[in-house]
């Protein structure tokens, strides 16, 4: 079939194309895909459509056979709004894309402008101070510092004017109120008001392991028992559980021995069958003198001899 239509000249190396709305400029000839591209971008030709849309600005695109009413192409301009928006006194043209709602005017004010509350406001927006209830409603988030003093708590601080003249003041304090545990309330005034007091101080008891609770505060209740890291320990291991907890005995040989009383014969966690030795160590510091300690205690450094010790330490 191929050998067919060679002879016959049915075979060519390139696809005749025409552009439907300008079929006097001749035919195209496209061999490739990227021929496609370059010489029909968008189904037409290479000419410019420069149909004017309804929005009043200049088609984009090239030549193109589908959408000939622009209703795609008008939805999707992004070219800059010319239009003037609605309530906008000064006739400014819109800051938007064309494909977007005008919405309030956002042109900025090169001027300063009185607000109800008193206070002024620098370079404002068109749409924030175009009218009475544009500049009242603006009012309403006015940052300005002011003094104020706040009913029924007589806190007298430092506010915003917005928050001095809204229907119900928020007083920023802090409540500093003397609660039945001791601590003074550091909650929010205006907290305090609606949720009632609160303390966030941590409880400082401490409890019969030493540890401090540590919990938060919990007035006259009775402290919880400790969570902290169990701190007992001996010459063989030491604890590895929570200080609440009952520790598991060590089961090592007792090493407290000394030359005068002998050795203990029990287990290292049980309470000692011999007597402490009350003689002096025969250990020698580093200084060469004797230990000035009681035998089985730990022997001191240099520092503490009673021969080389300073007067102060002596």
């Amino acid at each position: 079939l191929i050998e067919i239509f060679e002879n016959t000249g049915n075979i060519v190396e390139s696809f005749p194309t025409v552009c439907q709305l300008h079929p006097n400029d001749g035919i195209t000839y496209c061999t490739t895909l990227q021929d496609f591209r370059i010489q029909r971008p968008n189904g037409g030709c290479c000419r410019p459509c420069n149909a004017r849309l309804s929005c009043g600005h200049a088609c984009p695109l090239m030549c193109h056979p589908t959408d000939r009413s622009h209703i795609v192409t008008h939805k999707q301009c992004t070219q800059p709004c010319r239009r003037i928006p609605l309530k906008c006194p000064h006739n400014h043209p819109c800051k938007r894309r064309c494909n977007e709602e005008c919405g309030p005017c956002l042109h900025v004010l090169d001027e300063e402008v009185i607000l109800p509350c008193g206070h002024t406001v620098t370079s404002p927006t068109c749409d924030s101070v175009c009218d009475a209830t544009s500049r009242k409603k603006l009012a309403k988030k006015c940052r300005e510092e002011v003094t104020f003093a706040f009913l029924p708590c007589n806190h007298r601080c430092t506010t915003t004017c917005a928050n001095m003249n809204s229907e119900h003041p928020v007083c920023p304090s802090i409540c500093g109120e003397t609660l039945a545990c001791g601590h003074k309330c550091q909650l929010r005034c205006s907290s305090c008001k609606t949720m009632g007091h609160s303390c966030e101080q941590k409880c400082e008891r401490t409890l019969f392991c030493g540890h401090v609770c540590g919990r938060p505060c919990h007035g006259d209740e009775k402290c919880p028992p400790c969570n902290n890291k169990c701190e007992v320990a001996c010459e063989h291991s030491m604890c590895s559980g929570k200080c609440r907890n009952v520790c598991s005995s060590c089961v090592e040989e007792c090493d407290w021995q000394c030359e005068h009383e002998g050795s203990c014969s029990l287990v290292c966690g049980a309470p000692c069958n011999r007597f402490p030795c009350n003689k002096r160590c025969n250990k020698f510091l580093r200084c060469g003198h004797q230990c000035p300690s009681v035998c089985g205690e730990h022997c001191p450094s240099e520092e503490f001899c009673i021969q080389c010790c300073s007067d102060s330490v002596r």
